[in-house]
Protein backbone atom coordinates (compact mmCIF):
# COMPACT_ATOMS: atom_id res chain seq x y z
CA UNK A 1 0.00 0.00 0.00
CA UNK A 2 3.12 2.29 -0.10
CA UNK A 3 2.68 5.01 -2.75
CA UNK A 4 5.66 5.71 -4.44
CA UNK A 5 7.49 9.11 -5.67
CA UNK A 6 7.38 9.88 -9.23
CA UNK A 7 11.71 9.23 -9.02
CA UNK A 8 11.18 6.29 -7.36
CA UNK A 9 8.13 5.29 -10.07
CA UNK A 10 10.88 5.31 -13.05
CA UNK A 11 13.83 3.57 -11.01
CA UNK A 12 11.31 0.72 -10.34
CA UNK A 13 10.50 1.07 -14.28
CA UNK A 14 13.86 1.21 -15.42
CA UNK A 15 14.58 -1.95 -13.22
CA UNK A 16 11.85 -3.92 -14.45
CA UNK A 17 12.99 -6.91 -16.86
CA UNK A 18 11.15 -8.69 -19.88
CA UNK A 19 11.60 -12.07 -18.01
CA UNK A 20 9.64 -10.98 -14.74
CA UNK A 21 7.19 -9.26 -16.95
CA UNK A 22 6.55 -12.65 -18.67
CA UNK A 23 6.80 -14.54 -14.80
CA UNK A 24 4.06 -12.25 -13.93
CA UNK A 25 1.69 -13.10 -16.92
CA UNK A 26 2.08 -16.79 -16.35
CA UNK A 27 1.80 -16.73 -12.46
CA UNK A 28 -1.00 -13.96 -12.50
CA UNK A 29 -2.74 -13.53 -15.67
CA UNK A 30 -6.02 -15.65 -16.11
CA UNK A 31 -9.70 -15.65 -16.32
CA UNK A 32 -10.45 -17.99 -13.66
CA UNK A 33 -12.63 -15.48 -12.00
CA UNK A 34 -14.28 -12.64 -13.93
CA UNK A 35 -17.39 -11.85 -15.47
CA UNK A 36 -18.57 -11.09 -19.44
CA UNK A 37 -21.37 -8.61 -20.18
CA UNK A 38 -22.23 -7.79 -23.44
CA UNK A 39 -24.40 -5.39 -24.71
CA UNK A 40 -25.54 -5.63 -28.36
CA UNK A 41 -27.99 -7.89 -31.08
CA UNK A 42 -26.56 -10.90 -30.52
CA UNK A 43 -27.45 -14.61 -29.83
CA UNK A 44 -26.01 -15.95 -26.56
CA UNK A 45 -26.09 -19.32 -28.09
CA UNK A 46 -23.43 -18.40 -30.38
CA UNK A 47 -21.36 -16.02 -27.90
CA UNK A 48 -20.95 -18.30 -25.01
CA UNK A 49 -19.33 -21.06 -27.40
CA UNK A 50 -16.73 -18.38 -28.58
CA UNK A 51 -15.82 -17.59 -25.22
CA UNK A 52 -15.63 -21.07 -24.22
CA UNK A 53 -12.95 -21.35 -26.82
CA UNK A 54 -10.97 -18.79 -26.37
CA UNK A 55 -11.14 -18.76 -22.38
CA UNK A 56 -12.09 -21.37 -21.35
CA UNK A 57 -8.64 -22.86 -20.55
CA UNK A 58 -6.67 -19.51 -20.27
CA UNK A 59 -6.74 -20.32 -15.74
CA UNK A 60 -4.64 -17.98 -13.52
CA UNK A 61 -2.57 -20.58 -11.58
CA UNK A 62 -2.84 -17.94 -8.05
CA UNK A 63 -6.20 -18.24 -6.31
CA UNK A 64 -8.37 -14.50 -7.27
CA UNK A 65 -8.33 -12.75 -3.81
CA UNK A 66 -9.77 -9.07 -3.32
CA UNK A 67 -7.55 -6.27 -2.06
CA UNK A 68 -9.17 -4.35 0.01
CA UNK A 69 -9.24 -0.70 -0.18
CA UNK A 70 -8.60 1.37 3.17
CA UNK A 71 -9.63 4.66 4.34
CA UNK A 72 -6.59 6.85 4.68
CA UNK A 73 -6.70 9.15 7.75
CA UNK A 74 -3.93 11.21 6.99
CA UNK A 75 -3.91 15.12 8.53
CA UNK A 76 -4.52 17.41 5.58
CA UNK A 77 -1.52 19.06 3.98
CA UNK A 78 -1.39 22.35 2.05
CA UNK A 79 1.63 22.44 -0.27
CA UNK A 80 2.59 24.60 -3.72
CA UNK A 81 5.14 22.92 -5.87
CA UNK A 82 7.06 25.19 -8.33
CA UNK A 83 6.89 24.15 -12.14
CA UNK A 84 8.81 26.54 -14.06
CA UNK A 85 7.94 27.07 -17.55
CA UNK A 86 4.93 25.75 -17.92
CA UNK A 87 2.46 28.18 -18.90
CA UNK A 88 -1.10 27.07 -16.62
CA UNK A 89 -1.47 26.01 -12.82
CA UNK A 90 -3.27 23.22 -11.51
CA UNK A 91 -5.10 23.13 -7.92
CA UNK A 92 -6.00 19.69 -6.97
CA UNK A 93 -7.56 19.24 -3.35
CA UNK A 94 -9.17 15.79 -1.77
CA UNK A 95 -11.07 15.03 1.51
CA UNK A 96 -11.16 11.61 2.43
CA UNK A 97 -14.67 9.59 4.72
CA UNK A 98 -15.85 6.51 5.34
CA UNK A 99 -19.34 5.81 2.96
CA UNK A 100 -19.65 2.91 0.65
CA UNK A 101 -22.60 2.99 -2.60
CA UNK A 102 -24.72 0.74 -0.73
CA UNK A 103 -25.00 3.61 2.49
CA UNK A 104 -28.68 5.47 2.82
CA UNK A 105 -26.59 8.46 2.99
CA UNK A 106 -24.69 8.18 -0.24
CA UNK A 107 -27.71 9.55 -2.75
CA UNK A 108 -27.61 12.34 -0.45
CA UNK A 109 -23.84 13.13 -0.69
CA UNK A 110 -23.78 12.16 -4.70
CA UNK A 111 -26.35 14.79 -5.24
CA UNK A 112 -24.43 17.24 -2.90
CA UNK A 113 -21.32 16.74 -5.08
CA UNK A 114 -23.01 17.24 -8.08
CA UNK A 115 -24.15 20.92 -7.08
CA UNK A 116 -20.67 21.63 -6.12
CA UNK A 117 -19.05 20.63 -8.61
CA UNK A 118 -19.85 17.04 -10.61
CA UNK A 119 -21.99 19.25 -12.77
CA UNK A 120 -20.09 20.05 -15.57
CA UNK A 121 -22.65 23.37 -16.79
CA UNK A 122 -24.04 25.09 -13.44
CA UNK A 123 -21.91 23.76 -10.08
CA UNK A 124 -21.29 26.21 -7.44
CA UNK A 125 -17.33 25.53 -8.59
CA UNK A 126 -18.17 26.38 -12.48
CA UNK A 127 -20.27 29.88 -11.45
CA UNK A 128 -18.14 30.89 -9.23
CA UNK A 129 -14.83 30.66 -10.43
CA UNK A 130 -15.58 30.63 -14.23
CA UNK A 131 -18.30 32.63 -14.67
CA UNK A 132 -18.32 35.32 -12.04
CA UNK A 133 -14.18 35.43 -11.18
CA UNK A 134 -13.38 34.46 -15.06
CA UNK A 135 -9.99 32.95 -13.56
CA UNK A 136 -10.43 29.23 -14.97
CA UNK A 137 -9.53 27.25 -18.09
CA UNK A 138 -11.51 24.14 -16.09
CA UNK A 139 -12.82 23.03 -12.71
CA UNK A 140 -15.11 20.74 -10.99
CA UNK A 141 -15.13 18.14 -8.43
CA UNK A 142 -16.33 14.42 -7.79
CA UNK A 143 -17.14 11.64 -5.68
CA UNK A 144 -15.36 8.74 -5.27
CA UNK A 145 -17.20 5.78 -3.13
CA UNK A 146 -16.47 2.00 -2.43
CA UNK A 147 -18.64 -0.74 -3.47
CA UNK A 148 -17.24 -3.02 -0.68
CA UNK A 149 -15.20 -0.91 1.16
CA UNK A 150 -15.75 2.06 3.83
CA UNK A 151 -13.56 4.55 1.64
CA UNK A 152 -15.38 7.88 -0.22
CA UNK A 153 -13.05 10.68 -1.48
CA UNK A 154 -14.27 14.19 -2.57
CA UNK A 155 -12.16 15.52 -4.82
CA UNK A 156 -11.64 18.99 -6.85
CA UNK A 157 -9.69 20.24 -9.62
CA UNK A 158 -8.74 23.90 -11.34
CA UNK A 159 -6.25 24.42 -14.41
CA UNK A 160 -5.45 27.66 -14.11
CA UNK A 161 -3.00 31.35 -14.98
CA UNK A 162 -0.20 30.59 -12.17
CA UNK A 163 -0.93 34.73 -11.47
CA UNK A 164 -4.43 33.91 -10.38
CA UNK A 165 -3.35 30.76 -8.23
CA UNK A 166 -4.37 32.89 -4.88
CA UNK A 167 -7.44 33.77 -5.96
CA UNK A 168 -8.59 30.29 -7.29
CA UNK A 169 -7.66 28.86 -4.14
CA UNK A 170 -9.44 31.50 -2.04
CA UNK A 171 -12.42 31.01 -4.20
CA UNK A 172 -12.43 27.62 -3.84
CA UNK A 173 -12.44 27.79 -0.13
CA UNK A 174 -15.18 30.24 0.27
CA UNK A 175 -17.36 28.28 -2.60
CA UNK A 176 -17.08 25.45 0.30
CA UNK A 177 -17.63 27.02 3.48
CA UNK A 178 -20.47 28.13 1.60
CA UNK A 179 -21.90 24.49 0.85
CA UNK A 180 -21.05 23.28 4.23
CA UNK A 181 -22.35 26.16 6.50
CA UNK A 182 -25.65 27.36 4.02
CA UNK A 183 -26.22 24.19 2.58
CA UNK A 184 -28.18 24.07 -0.99
CA UNK A 185 -31.64 26.00 -1.98
CA UNK A 186 -34.50 23.71 -3.14
CA UNK A 187 -33.82 25.11 -6.98
CA UNK A 188 -30.23 23.56 -7.01
CA UNK A 189 -31.42 20.31 -5.38
CA UNK A 190 -33.97 19.95 -8.29
CA UNK A 191 -32.13 21.23 -10.98
CA UNK A 192 -29.02 18.49 -9.55
CA UNK A 193 -31.21 15.90 -9.06
CA UNK A 194 -32.77 16.40 -12.18
CA UNK A 195 -28.99 16.95 -14.11
CA UNK A 196 -27.97 13.79 -12.26
CA UNK A 197 -30.74 11.46 -12.79
CA UNK A 198 -30.17 12.40 -16.36
CA UNK A 199 -26.56 11.09 -16.40
CA UNK A 200 -26.91 8.21 -15.00
CA UNK A 201 -29.99 7.81 -18.02
CA UNK A 202 -27.53 8.51 -20.73
CA UNK A 203 -24.99 6.77 -19.41
CA UNK A 204 -27.06 3.71 -19.46
CA UNK A 205 -27.89 4.42 -23.29
CA UNK A 206 -24.21 3.87 -24.18
CA UNK A 207 -23.86 0.08 -24.75
CA UNK A 208 -19.94 0.44 -23.51
CA UNK A 209 -20.99 2.37 -20.34
CA UNK A 210 -24.21 -0.12 -19.88
CA UNK A 211 -22.01 -3.58 -20.37
CA UNK A 212 -19.57 -2.32 -17.93
CA UNK A 213 -22.40 -1.16 -15.18
CA UNK A 214 -23.84 -4.71 -16.30
CA UNK A 215 -20.45 -6.44 -15.44
CA UNK A 216 -19.89 -4.47 -11.86
CA UNK A 217 -23.47 -6.01 -11.61
CA UNK A 218 -22.70 -9.40 -12.20
CA UNK A 219 -19.64 -9.02 -9.56
CA UNK A 220 -21.33 -7.69 -6.74
CA UNK A 221 -24.26 -9.14 -7.03
CA UNK A 222 -26.42 -6.30 -8.27
CA UNK A 223 -29.15 -6.30 -10.97
CA UNK A 224 -30.56 -3.30 -12.35
CA UNK A 225 -33.26 -2.95 -10.12
CA UNK A 226 -30.92 -2.45 -7.58
CA UNK A 227 -30.03 1.00 -9.56
CA UNK A 228 -33.88 1.40 -10.35
CA UNK A 229 -34.45 1.87 -6.78
CA UNK A 230 -31.26 4.23 -6.09
CA UNK A 231 -32.82 6.37 -8.76
CA UNK A 232 -36.25 6.24 -6.61
CA UNK A 233 -34.38 7.49 -3.64
CA UNK A 234 -32.80 10.01 -5.58
CA UNK A 235 -35.49 11.38 -7.05
CA UNK A 236 -37.11 11.97 -3.64
CA UNK A 237 -34.26 13.61 -1.81
CA UNK A 238 -35.39 17.13 -0.36
CA UNK A 239 -32.98 19.92 0.01
CA UNK A 240 -32.15 19.79 3.95
CA UNK A 241 -31.29 15.78 3.27
CA UNK A 242 -29.12 16.56 0.51
CA UNK A 243 -27.76 19.80 2.50
CA UNK A 244 -26.55 17.86 5.50
CA UNK A 245 -25.83 14.55 3.73
CA UNK A 246 -22.97 16.80 2.05
CA UNK A 247 -21.93 18.19 5.13
CA UNK A 248 -21.85 15.55 6.69
CA UNK A 249 -18.42 14.23 4.83
CA UNK A 250 -17.68 17.29 3.98
CA UNK A 251 -15.18 19.45 6.03
CA UNK A 252 -13.02 22.27 4.32
CA UNK A 253 -10.07 21.90 7.16
CA UNK A 254 -9.45 18.31 5.92
CA UNK A 255 -9.26 19.17 2.49
CA UNK A 256 -5.44 19.04 1.38
CA UNK A 257 -4.55 21.27 -1.31
CA UNK A 258 -1.98 21.27 -3.62
CA UNK A 259 -1.19 23.47 -6.06
CA UNK A 260 1.38 23.44 -9.24
CA UNK A 261 2.54 25.69 -11.37
CA UNK A 262 5.41 28.60 -12.68
CA UNK A 263 4.12 30.85 -9.59
CA UNK A 264 7.83 32.27 -9.56
CA UNK A 265 7.23 33.75 -12.65
CA UNK A 266 4.09 34.69 -12.27
CA UNK A 267 5.28 37.49 -9.39
CA UNK A 268 8.09 38.79 -11.78
CA UNK A 269 7.52 42.06 -12.63
CA UNK A 270 6.54 43.15 -16.86
CA UNK A 271 9.27 43.28 -18.93
CA UNK A 272 10.17 47.44 -19.25
CA UNK A 273 9.56 48.80 -23.03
Amino acid sequence: RYVSTIDERVELLKAATVEEAKRFWVEFYGVGAGETAIVGDFDPAEIAPVLTEIFGTWKSPAPYARVPNLLSDKPAVSQQIETPDKANAILLASTSFPLRDDDPAYPAMAIGDYIYGGSAFDSRLMLRIRQKDGLRYGVGSGLSVSSQDQVGQEFVYAIFAPENGPKVVEAFKQVTDTAVMGGFTPEEVSKGKAGYLQQRQLARADDSSLADQLADGLYLGRTMEWEAKLDQVIGALTPAQVSDGFRAFVSPSKFTVITAGDFAKGKEPPPQP
